[in-house]
């Protein structure tokens, strides 16, 4: 009897192993692989990789500071390290997690404007900046802004969308979710509700 419970014990959490290895391999949402999401058929995001291409666009900024006081994750949809697919075949991997993902690549795109763009507490009179994501596939991006500055507050939800190309290449896929940071970079930072509060006087 004791035999059989030792074998039980040992045996469905190596079931439970090869069934999330074979599901990994083949490109599927790993539902099993907890908090992450990896897959072997990952397109991998990295914020020295991110090459801003909104900065001509955002030539306002330039000059300008800002604090990016906090970019956390509640999507419910994602993972710590990732976010899928909108047809749900593959994750896309971050750098370290979401929230440390997009706040590197909404101060780098920032910066590439020219403006400062501070990781910490900094003066009282710099705007203040917290986002918080809702939802995020490769085709929509749900967050929650809010922008603080000279006593006024936006707080703001935005929901984007963004047409993926129908392509296997993880590469080209990558290169197109740095663009998809730029379209929701863009969509922030352009919105004339939250440009009345960042720019009051």
């Amino acid at each position: 009897m004791n035999t059989q419970r030792i074998s039980t014990r040992i045996l469905f959490p190596l079931l439970l192993f090869i069934l999330g290895a074979h599901v990994a391999c083949s490109g599927v949402v790993d539902k099993t692989s907890g908090v992450t999401g990896i897959s072997q058929n990952d397109a991998k995001l990295m914020v020295d990789d991110y090459d801003p291409q909104a900065g001509p666009k955002l030539a306002r900024y330039k000059g300008a500071e800002i604090e990016l006081r906090a970019v956390s994750n509640k999507s419910k949809n994602t993972r710590s390290w990732s976010y899928p697919s909108s047809d749900g075949r593959f994750w896309y991997r971050v750098e370290k997690n979401i929230g440390f993902y997009f706040k590197g690549c909404f101060q780098k795109a920032l910066m590439s404007a020219g403006a400062t763009a501070y990781d910490v507490k900094t003066r009282a009179e710099v705007p203040k900046l917290t986002v918080t994501c809702l939802y995020i596939t490769d085709s929509a991006f749900k967050a929650e802004v809010t922008l603080e500055n000279q006593g006024a507050t936006l707080t703001k939800i935005y929901d984007l969308t963004w047409k993926p190309p129908a392509v296997e290449d993880r590469g080209v896929l990558a290169y197109n979710a740095y663009r998809y940071m730029d379209h929701i970079v863009l969509s922030v930072f352009s919105d004339p509700e939250f440009t009345s509060v960042f720019f009051r006087k």
